[in-house]
């Protein structure tokens, strides 16, 4: 049940400023990288950059690739050598079920731009992405893949063309047996939705060897924090049943509802670490920036 003026959010839409944001996000992410603040972290992003050893330094090449420690020691230029792994793939799973059309920011909105911008970063440091999701109007794949940027403009038009249904289909539930066939070989899976309507069993089908699963999961402020509308009069829906009741919600009420939340968020995070998978949950308000910087370590 969701509180009905919040309900006005189930399409994305990416606006122009969003677009700078994301150029923001990957400029700096490609910053810290040259300025070795990453190193280390070359398989949270995707880039596949592990350091194999040196070579004699040629005349013209970046000055920035040398080893200048071994330069004082030997008094001769050498630059690191690293070996790319190319063609890393990465699967982002975005969740169009009906309650991922609420919330004020929505949830939907907020996962479409965090899609956006894994896939963006992860193509910056060479892995290439897939977004798959589910048409509201027919059930059918919705499949786009990043591996350049002239891709970026199919990706934005692929994301705005997604709904929330009101009648609740598409969601993850029926998006899982087509990611988990055996024909997929992501090394990085997304899933990025509210999970309301699947557990961390369901989703352990994603899991194969080599391969980083992440849950995503995110929420509309109002169901992370509800004590904003005790005392209000608030018009409640079930927006996936075309059900609708106007209650006045009391503390008692918002308590019990809180200590059910933290019961199933712990229970998410258990079962996520017990199983290798990773989880965390954010408020659809959160900028994606923040998002996809916590998820590659950017």
């Amino acid at each position: 049940m969701q509180a009905a003026p919040l309900l006005d959010a189930p399409h994305v839409h990416l606006r122009p400023g969003y677009v700078s944001r994301l150029e923001g996000l990957v400029r700096r992410a490609a910053g810290r990288r040259e300025r070795g603040d990453l190193s280390g972290r070359g398989r949270a992003l995707g880039a596949g950059d592990e350091f194999v050893g040196h070579r004699p330094y040629r005349p013209g090449e970046d000055v920035r690739h040398l080893d200048w420690a071994l330069f004082a020691r030997l008094e001769r230029p050498f630059v690191r050598v690293y070996r790319r792994e190319a063609g890393e793939r990465w699967l982002v799973l975005l969740d169009t079920s009906g309650s991922m059309g609420l919330g004020a920011p929505g949830k939907l909105q907020l996962g479409g731009e965090v899609a956006l911008g894994l896939a963006a970063l992860g193509q910056r440091f060479g892995a290439a992405s897939e977004l798959l999701a589910l048409r509201a109007t027919d059930g059918a794949a919705v499949r786009r893949s990043f591996s350049r940027r002239e891709d970026l403009p199919a990706w934005i038009a692929a994301l705005q063309s997604l709904e929330a249904p009101a009648d609740g289909a598409r969601g993850l539930g029926e998006l899982l047996p087509l990611a988990a066939s055996g024909r997929r070989r992501a090394a990085r899976v997304f899933v990025l939705g509210d999970l309301w309507d699947v557990d961390p069993a369901e989703l352990l089908a994603l899991q194969r060897p080599g391969r980083r699963v992440e849950l995503v999961q995110i929420l509309a402020p109002h169901e992370l924090a509800p004590a904003a509308l005790e005392r209000e009069a608030v018009r409640w829906a079930d927006r996936e049943h075309q059900l609708r009741l106007e209650v006045r919600l009391e503390g008692e009420t918002l308590a019990r509802y809180g200590a059910a939340l933290e019961r199933r968020e712990e229970a998410w995070r258990r079962a996520c670490a017990r199983h290798g998978l990773g989880w965390s949950a954010w408020s659809s308000a959160t900028p994606f920036e923040d998002v996809v910087a916590a998820l590659l370590g950017a």
